[in-house]
């Protein structure tokens, strides 16, 4: 009888300690995949969009510089509007790479993830591990009174 209930304590504690495990191993394994988000917003081919993105905030840039300079549509000739606007567009592309390094370094921290994932899962991983230990307990109570049965069985017969 005593074998039940230590089968039935095995397994409460092994249930519990592979949900820990598991729990633990995922935060680990949480730089690895904020390592490939990185790399995957390095790979983002934005270019194209930018390039719209770029001529529309240019052009009213430029409308709104001819307005704010008294003598500036005088100066700024669809030439040099033209010339300006491939300058900065080019200069902000060059721009583009370390751009794409700076917010991955700020938007993609492990550390800051690691928080909001153990605060949207603070009371659900709880209940993880006490549904593992659960399972874990009734699985080594069956494998129990399997064993007690079976011995009962030899024994008597």
């Amino acid at each position: 009888m005593n074998l039940i209930f230590f089968f039935a304590i095995l397994g409460t504690l092994i249930g519990g300690f592979c949900s820990l495990l598991t729990i633990v191993l995922i935060f680990k394994s949480s730089d690895k995949v904020f390592d490939a988000l990185k790399l995957q917003l390095k790979e983002l081919d934005i270019e194209s969009e930018l390039d719209e993105l770029l001529t529309k905030h240019l052009n009213e840039f430029m409308v709104t510089l001819k307005m704010q300079i008294p003598m500036g549509g005088m100066f700024l000739t669809e030439t040099l509007n033209s010339k300006l606007k491939a300058l900065a567009k080019v200069e902000f592309l060059k721009m583009l790479p370390e751009l794409k390094d700076k917010i991955s370094a700020r938007a993609i921290n492990s550390s800051v993830f690691t928080e909001i994932i153990k605060k949207a899962l603070g009371k659900k991983i709880k209940y993880i591990i006490l549904s593992s230990t659960i399972v874990g307990f009734a699985i080594g109570l069956i494998i129990g009174l399997c064993f007690f049965a079976f011995n009962m069985n030899i024994c008597y017969s």
